[in-house]
């Protein structure tokens, strides 16, 4: 920023016990307050809908979210036609 360096993270996949049982529904805030003690510039993405878990305790924490475009290409794959079975070693 303004031709300066600045560390940034990226809080992503916060998965919890909490998302199963009740027990635990406070261990993603935990989480999530850790991550910002640690690394207090953060972004986050994939996060799969503005009414899932994830956003919803992002924007009660005061994290402004927008959606961003996603775009998924299918293509070849060392050559192979895309939609045929392709084998990765």
């Amino acid at each position: 920023m303004n031709g300066q360096t600045e560390d940034i993270g990226d809080f992503q996949l916060p998965l919890s016990e909490g998302t199963i049982n009740d027990n635990y529904k406070l261990v993603g805030f935990i989480l999530l307050k850790d991550a910002l003690k640690r690394q207090p510039r953060m972004y986050t993405l994939s996060i799969g809908g503005m009414t899932r878990t994830l956003p919803r305790l992002l924007t009660g924490t005061g994290w402004k979210l927008c959606l961003v475009p996603f775009y998924f290409r299918v293509g070849s794959l060392h050559g192979q036609p895309a939609g045929r079975p392709q084998a990765v070693w």
